[in-house]
C-alpha cells in the first residue's frame, strides 16, 4: 500500500490518496486526516490489517494545520 498526503486549500486539511504498490490501482482518495477515529474504520470491505490514527501532541483531538503535520500532528498505521 502507498500512502500519499496532500493538503486540501479548499477544506483546509490534509487529505490522504492510498493506492496498491504493485498495481498502481487507487484504492481511498482525498481521505481527511482528522483525529479521534481509526480512519479505515468505514472501509471494512478493504480488508486492512490494521488502523489509521491521526495524533496532535498534547490535543489529542486537534485536527493537523498546514504547518504542524509530521511535526507535532501525525498519522500512524497501527497492526493489529
Amino acid at each position: 500500500m502507498t500512502i500519499f498526503q496532500r493538503w486540501n486549500e479548499f477544506s483546509s486539511c490534509w487529505t490522504v490518496d492510498i493506492s496498491d504498490t504493485l498495481t498502481g490501482v487507487s484504492i481511498i482518495a482525498g481521505l481527511p486526516l482528522v483525529t479521534g477515529a481509526d480512519l479505515f474504520e468505514p472501509f471494512p470491505e478493504l480488508g486492512f490489517s490494521g488502523s489509521l490514527i491521526v495524533y496532535t501532541d498534547g490535543d489529542a483531538m486537534a485536527v493537523p494545520t498546514l504547518d504542524n503535520l509530521g511535526q507535532n500532528a501525525n498519522a500512524y498505521y497501527v497492526t493489529v
